[in-house]
């Protein structure tokens, strides 16, 4: 990626996602879905994919120094921007047959990508 910035440095982010669920009708509690289900099932494969992982594009060239250095990274089709990154997480949430309409990810308390179809 060409990016002139101070970002195209290896750095990490701190990331939060807010996801936007929504059904035509409430279920017998009164709700869209459970907490505890997100909980299983995407909150699951962010602890198992996505949490204390480096993500990096696949044709990066640092990947093989990274990884011959035992370092856990997850090699991406796309730059890991912000934006592409809530787009992966929306398509993965649909994956997982949630009734998601947006997903936001903020990599910073001031800096916020959303996607949405």
């Amino acid at each position: 990626m060409d990016d002139h910035s101070k970002c195209k440095h290896l750095h990490g982010h701190t990331a939060k996602a807010a996801l936007h669920l929504k059904r035509d009708q409430l279920d017998e509690r009164g709700m869209v879905m459970h907490f505890s289900e997100l909980k299983q099932s995407f909150g699951k494969w962010i602890d198992e994919e996505v949490d204390h992982v480096m993500l990096l594009n696949e044709k990066d060239p640092l990947v093989a120094v990274l990884k011959a250095q035992g370092e856990k990274c997850k090699l991406l089709p796309f730059h890991p921007t912000a934006e592409n990154i809530a787009k992966w997480f929306f398509e993965q949430a649909k994956n997982f047959g949630l009734p998601i309409v947006q997903l936001d990810i903020w990599e910073s308390e001031s800096s916020l990508a959303s996607y949405a179809e």
